[in-house]
């Protein structure tokens, strides 16, 4: 009627609520109609906000297993070269007198040998003396100097001392009286180099050659000094390598080394050398 005041308290609010739910509702359905009426797929819409991750990373394997080969040791087939070779003087190492001390001496500058005071090389020239540049080669009452790389006098004519017979090893038969190292397969384990005390043999000195790790299973160290051969002492070169060379066809023996000063008894197991050049 005219002039009454509008209806106010509770109700007016609780119904803009009502209204305003309503329409929430209605329009959450009419949504889900649509997107049923247009098939929505929820996985395509993740898929669609989720980026792809790209290919894994390509593992590179090796072509071919890997295998690691020892080099063969260089200079050590000198003695059967088809041409004369020149003897390399590396190193020195003099002891208490020029009869005494050790030298590097090989056809290879990288690969020497070492010798002591009093070795014989596999040409038969015997290292009879060392200096601090130089060591003095003998044979069959023939001697000659042989010095350390880069240490020769000025005038020293390389050409005639590469045909010094004392100066090179192959190209011809070795001296009778040579016997730096044995023969045969033994070579490839053992280097033998006799020691003499004046004009005595005191025994052998030992070195690994090709097949170190043979000569290591041994129980030999590079530079021992075989004493004696199953109780018989080193006298004869000759007889006391042939000796040795039992050990490439599977014999076993019992040698006396000298070492650091000391004397040990060692077992050598002939089977080792045998299956090691029979089965490589």
């Amino acid at each position: 009627m005219p002039g009454e005041k509008p209806i106010q308290g509770p109700n007016r609010p609780r119904s803009m609520r009502l209204g305003r739910v309503l329409a929430v509702v209605i329009v959450a359905v009419v949504a889900a109609t649509a997107l049923y009426v247009g098939r929505f797929d929820p996985d395509a819409w993740r898929r669609a906000l989720t980026p792809e991750p790209g290919p894994p990373a390509p593992v590179l394997l090796p072509e071919a297993p890997m295998v690691a080969v020892q080099p063969r040791p260089l200079g050590t087939d000198s003695s059967v070269s088809p041409v004369p070779v020149l003897l390399h003087l590396v190193a020195t190492r003099p002891g208490r007198n020029t009869r005494e001390g050790y030298a590097d001496i090989g056809v290879d500058v990288h690969s020497p040998q070492t010798y002591r005071a009093g070795a014989v090389l596999v040409n038969g020239a015997r290292v009879q003396e060392i200096y601090d540049d130089h060591v003095v080669l003998a044979r069959e009452g023939k001697s000659t100097r042989l010095y350390v790389e880069g240490k020769a006098p000025a005038g020293t004519d390389p050409s005639a001392a590469a045909a010094a017979a004392l100066l090179t090893v192959g190209g011809a038969p070795a001296a009778a009286n040579a016997a730096a190292d044995s023969a045969e397969s033994l070579t490839e384990v053992i280097r033998v180099s006799p020691v003499y005390e004046g004009q005595r043999v005191s025994g052998l000195e030992v070195y690994a050659n090709e097949r170190s790790d043979v000569f290591a299973r041994l129980g030999l160290e590079a530079g021992d000094r075989i004493q004696s051969i199953d109780g018989e002492p080193v006298g004869d070169v000759a007889a006391a390598i042939g000796t040795l060379r039992h050990l490439t066809e599977g014999q076993s023996m019992t040698v006396v080394v000298e070492r650091a000063g000391g004397r040990r008894t060692l077992s050598l197991d002939g089977s080792i050398v045998w299956e090691a050049l029979h089965r490589s």
